[in-house]
């Protein structure tokens, strides 16, 4: 039932999720990965939009190696989440494996887990977005200071219109995080589907749901760095 841009920009987070910051394209004094931060917006039960993002979420579960951020969002939760998310990847060309922490996360409903109105919470998702090679390091009274190297945040998250009208300041809109943002807007159903379940799916559904975890599983294992082709530069 959802347009197909919400399938569009589903899939696009969940490749990325599977590549996370093991591949790159190096611009010299930083580097561009395949993080998003992609919002799916429209009426409230029209568009489907949790129903599609969760697809993309249960083919990642089946990828070993992907982790997932928290739903509902603390300081504390999330740079635990990264600490537990900390690994080592060995590049090809170099003797040491450089450490990251990438974390994918699924938000259905966008206000549990973000307040625009929070400009600390604001200001560190507009960096994490950056997705530069550096340390991010907080402190408090109770825990001290708290490192996390090379952190690498994939959101995608649900929300209506009157939500993004209610709680988006209109000094914030096209700078900082919301430039950031790709907002993806759907307000009609694609075509009505009254009960799934009674749809005649044969075996080729279910062939075809392993056949996409295979790939996530073999596009999850690539390391590297990828370069712009010619016609690619030219566009840019």
């Amino acid at each position: 039932e959802s347009p197909l841009n919400f399938h569009l920009w589903t899939g696009i987070f969940t490749i990325a999720a599977a590549l996370q910051r093991k591949v790159y394209i190096d611009e010299l004094h930083f580097q561009w990965t395949p993080n998003m931060y992609i919002i799916l917006v429209g009426p409230p039960g029209v568009a489907a939009k949790s129903t599609t993002m969760r697809q993309g979420i249960s083919l990642l579960e089946n990828v070993e190696g992907v982790r997932f951020g928290p739903q509902s969002l603390t300081w504390q939760a999330l740079l635990e989440a990264f600490a537990e998310a900390q690994t080592t990847v060995k590049f090809p060309g170099r003797d040491d494996p450089q450490p990251m922490s990438c974390l994918s996360i699924g938000i259905g409903e966008l206000g549990t887990f973000f307040d625009p109105q929070n400009k600390e919470l604001t200001d560190q998702l507009t960096a994490l977005w950056d997705g530069q090679i550096e340390t991010a390091r907080r402190r408090t009274k109770k825990d001290g200071e708290t490192l996390i190297r090379n952190p690498w945040l994939n959101l995608i998250a649900c929300t209506t219109p009157s939500w993004l009208q209610d709680r988006f300041p209109k000094v914030a809109i096209g700078g900082g995080l919301t430039s950031r943002i790709v907002f993806v807007y759907g307000d009609t159903k694609r075509k009505h589907i009254a009960y799934p379940s009674q749809l005649n799916v044969d075996k080729r559904y279910y062939d075809e749901e392993k056949a996409l975890i295979l790939d996530l599983q073999k596009i999850s294992q690539i390391t590297g760095q990828y370069k712009l082709t010619p016609d690619a530069l030219e566009y840019g």
